[in-house]
């Protein structure tokens, strides 16, 4: 996609996928064609009225009266056991389908490095809450198999300090961050918002369809508030600045004085709330 195309989501900017951009993220996520093949098949398979799932198990049943009426007990118990057997595995065996995500890999967040306290202020609206906010993270999880997987991490914030407990100061830039620790699941989803945010990432998004790579069923969400405590992840190098910040500037404090040293993160910031 061309540079200037971004979402129209207010606070932030967002890289939308092409074509060829969704099908590698579709294929990092539900695997190589024949497994998507076998994916989209089981899950036509699911769809299909139920009624005819116990011809099997019938099935096998009526055999098995109907031998029980012209044989003895005794000779039966083995046949039956295994037909029983059986029928259970390969009603099994047809259910069992691959529908499971690729593992994932999150990123590593590196050492903590000190802790501090978040200065700034409510400038964004959460895209899974729609809660104000200084910054946010939210991941998306869909559980199958009984296991719950990772399938999308998101997050954003406008620019923000931190004072650390020895009275130095951390900037945070503009833009994506990481959020370390545990996110906790989100009982109250903006659906509407989450589902514009979605559809600016991926224009295709449609969370009926088996393939779909931001397909979810469980919203989990990190908010930065001014006051909140973080812990500082990764490395952080100091930054001697010659010119005071503006008083006006958002998410700025104005005690920092010209010349003051201000800790930037090296590479992508990553902090952990405590």
């Amino acid at each position: 996609m061309p540079e200037a195309d971004t979402c129209d989501q207010p606070g932030h900017d967002t890289v939308m996928l092409d074509d060829a951009g969704r099908a590698r993220l579709v294929e990092a996520t539900w695997g190589y064609a024949a497994r998507r093949a076998r994916i989209a098949r089981g899950h036509e398979h699911r769809s299909r009225p139920r009624s005819v799932t116990p011809s099997v198990p019938t099935g096998v049943g009526g055999l098995v009266l109907a031998l029980l009426k012209t044989i003895s007990f005794p000779i039966l118990m083995v046949p039956t056991a295994v037909l029983g057997s059986a029928a259970v595995v390969s009603s099994a065996i047809a259910r069992r389908i691959v529908d499971t995500p690729l593992p994932e890999q999150p990123p590593e967040l590196g050492p903590a490095f000190a802790a501090a306290t978040v200065v700034g202020t409510r400038s964004l609206a959460s895209p899974a809450t729609d809660r104000t906010c200084a910054a946010w993270a939210f991941e998306l999880w869909l559980t199958t198999r009984r296991r719950a997987h990772l399938m999308a991490r998101d997050a954003w914030t406008s620019g923000i300090e931190l004072r650390l407990d020895d009275g130095r100061v951390a900037s945070l830039p503009a833009g994506p961050w990481r959020a370390g620790g545990a996110a906790p699941t989100v009982k109250a989803v903006s659906r509407a918002r989450l589902g514009d945010h979605l559809a600016a990432i991926d224009p295709c998004h449609d969370s009926a369809d088996p393939l779909a790579p931001l397909r979810h069923d469980e919203v989990r969400e990190v908010l930065l508030q001014p006051g909140d405590r973080v812990e500082l992840l990764g490395d952080w190098d100091s930054d001697a600045s010659g010119e005071p910040p503006a008083v006006s500037a958002p998410a700025v404090s104005p005690y920092r004085e010209p010349g003051a040293v201000v800790l930037r993160p090296r590479g992508w910031p990553a902090l952990r709330r405590l």
